[in-house]
C-alpha cells in the first residue's frame, strides 16, 4: 500500500483526487496579508474563542512545540478552518488536534485533505521545519502556492491536488529532495511548461520532476546572459574597444559554446541539441537561404526553440518544419548528419534538388517535399529509408525513372508523384494513400529493375 492511500485512510479517502468539493465556494477571496504569527490572534477564526492570542513573540525558553502549534494554529485559521474543529476537544495538547501528528516535541504531520479549507495557503506554513507530510488536497484552496514550501526540505509527501489554486509551481519545490510521494493535479489554473504529472510515488520520479522546475530557470539565465556577452562583445568590436565589457563569466562561456557550454546547457535540457545537430541545422537553413537570426529566434544555441524545430527527444532533433517559409537554395549533404531525423517538412519553398546524403536518415517516416521545384532524378538513395511510410514529391520538375530501390520501402503507405516529368508511369494521386496500390507500385518496379539486369 501506497504512502498516499495509508494516509488517505487517516483522511477519509480523500487522496483520491475526484470531483470538486460541490460546496467550494465561488467568492474570489483577498490574498491575506503576509502577517507574522506573533500578531495574529484567534479572533479570525469562524470559531475562535475571542481575543486570545495564538501567537507571540517567543523567548529563548519557549519551546519548537510551542511555536509549531502556534504556526500550525495560526495557518489553520488563515485557510477559513475553525478553531474548535482544529483543538477537536484537545485543548493546548496538538497531538490530539485534527490531522496534526506530533513526535519528539515537534509538528511532523498535517492531514488536513478534505476540510472545507477555502482561503490561500500562508506563507508561515515555512516555519513548520520538521513537516514530513502535507496533505491539503481535496479542499477549495485558492492563490498562488507560496514558495516558502520549498524550505520545508524534511518533506516525504505533499498534496496540493483538486484545490483551486493558480500561478506557477515554485522552482523552490527542487529543493525537497526527500520527497517522495507528490500531487499537484486538479488545479486547473496552475501554469506550467511541463504536463502536470499524476500521483508521484516513488522517489526517483517525484526528484526527476523537481528537476524540472529549476532547470529552465537555470537555462534562461545562461542563455540570455550568454546573448548580452555577444552583443556587448560585437559592440567593442565595431567601437575599437570601447562600451561595457561583458561578464566574464558569460563571455567565456560564449567563446566555449562547442564544449564547456553545450556540457551546462545538456544538463540543464534534457532536450537541448549538442554540436551536432545545431551546426547541420545552421548548414541547412544556410544553404536553402535563411537569415541565422531567423533560425535561432533569439534563442542563441537552444536547438529546441528554434524556427521549424517541432520536436526534440534525448537531445536529437526529430522533427523539422520549414514548410512555405519562401526558402530559396539547394538542401546540403549536411542533412545526413540530422540522423534523429523522423519527420521533413520542406513543402513550398524553392529547392533545387534532392542530395543523396539524404538516404543516411534511416529513422525518417515522413518527407514533405511537394510544391518546391525540385529538378533532376529522384536520388536512388532514397530507398535506404527503411522507415518511411509517407513521401511526398508531387508538384515539382523531377525527371528521368523512378529508382527501383524504392521497392526497400516495405512501410511506405502514402506516394505522391502526380505532376512531375518522371518516365515511369505514377499511379494516380486518388490511390496514392492506399498502401496495397503503393506496394503493388513499388514491386512493379523491384520487377522492372530485375528485367533491366537481366
Amino acid at each position: 500500500m501506497s504512502h498516499f492511500s495509508t494516509i488517505a485512510e487517516k483522511n477519509g479517502g480523500v487522496a483520491d483526487h475526484g470531483q470538486e468539493d460541490s460546496n467550494k465556494q465561488e467568492v474570489e477571496p483577498r490574498r491575506p496579508s503576509r502577517k507574522s504569527i506573533s500578531s495574529f490572534t484567534s479572533g479570525h477564526g469562524s470559531g475562535g474563542s475571542g481575543g486570545e492570542c495564538v501567537g507571540r513573540v517567543w523567548g529563548q525558553s519557549e519551546s519548537a512545540l510551542e511555536r509549531d502549534k502556534a504556526v500550525a494554529l495560526s495557518c489553520w485559521l488563515l485557510m477559513g478552518g475553525n478553531e474548535d474543529t482544529l483543538r477537536n476537544g484537545a485543548g493546548e495538547d496538538a497531538s490530539g488536534w485534527k490531522g496534526v501528528e506530533v513526535v519528539e516535541g515537534r509538528v511532523t504531520e498535517l492531514l488536513w485533505g478534505a476540510e472545507g479549507l477555502s482561503s490561500c495557503i500562508p506563507p508561515d506554513i515555512g516555519h513548520l521545519n520538521k513537516l514530513t507530510t502535507l496533505l491539503l488536497n481535496n479542499n477549495a484552496l485558492k492563490g498562488c502556492i507560496p514558495c516558502e514550501i520549498g524550505s520545508l526540505t524534511s518533506l516525504t509527501s505533499l498534496a496540493l491536488s483538486t484545490n483551486d489554486l493558480e500561478g506557477e509551481i515554485p522552482f523552490s519545490f527542487a529543493r525537497l529532495n526527500r520527497l517522495t510521494n507528490l500531487s499537484l493535479v486538479g488545479n486547473n489554473k496552475i501554469e506550467s511548461n511541463e504536463q502536470i504529472p499524476n500521483h508521484l510515488q516513488t522517489h526517483a520520479e517525484t526528484q526527476a520532476y523537481l528537476a524540472t522546475l529549476w532547470r529552465p530557470q537555470a537555462l534562461r539565465l545562461i542563455t540570455y546572459g550568454i546573448a548580452i556577452a555577444r552583443r556587448r562583445q560585437a559592440r567593442m568590436s565595431s567601437d575599437g574597444g570601447a562600451g561595457t565589457p561583458p561578464d566574464p563569466f558569460f563571455a567565456f562561456l560564449a567563446t566555449h559554446e562547442d564544449s564547456v557550454t553545450d556540457l551546462i546547457l545538456s544538463y540543464l535540457d534534457p532536450d537541448y541539441c549538442c554540436i551536432k545537430d545545431r551546426n547541420a541545422l545552421l548548414k541547412c537553413w544556410r544553404s536553402l537561404g535563411g537569415i541565422e537570426d531567423d533560425l535561432r529566434e533569439g534563442y542563441g544555441d537552444d536547438v529546441s526553440r528554434w524556427k521549424g524545430v517541432k520536436e526534440v527527444e534525448d537531445g536529437r532533433v526529430t522533427k523539422v518544419d520549414w514548410g512555405e517559409l519562401s526558402l530559396t537554395g539547394t538542401i546540403p549533404a549536411e542533412i545526413g548528419e540530422l540522423d534523429g531525423l523522423r519527420e521533413l517538412w520542406l513543402y513550398g519553398n524553392e529547392i533545387s534538388s534532392i542530395p543523396s546524403e539524404i538516404g543516411k536518415l534511416a529513422s525518417l517516416d515522413c518527407i514533405w517535399l511537394y510544391n518546391c521545384r525540385l529538378e533532376g532524378p529522384l536520388p536512388a538513395e532514397i530507398g535506404n529509408l527503411i522507415s518511411l511510410r509517407t513521401l511526398d514529391l508531387s508538384t515539382n520538375k523531377l525527371s528521368g525513372p523512378v529508382p527501383p530501390t524504392l521497392a526497400k520501402l516495405t512501410n511506405l503507405s502514402q506516394l505522391y508523384l502526380r505532376d512531375n516529368d518522371f518516365s515511369t508511369v505514377c499511379p494516380p494521386h486518388r490511390v496514392a494513400n492506399d498502401k496495397e496500390i503503393v506496394q503493388g507500385f513499388l514491386a512493379s518496379l523491384k520487377l522492372e529493375g530485375e528485367n533491366k539486369n537481366s
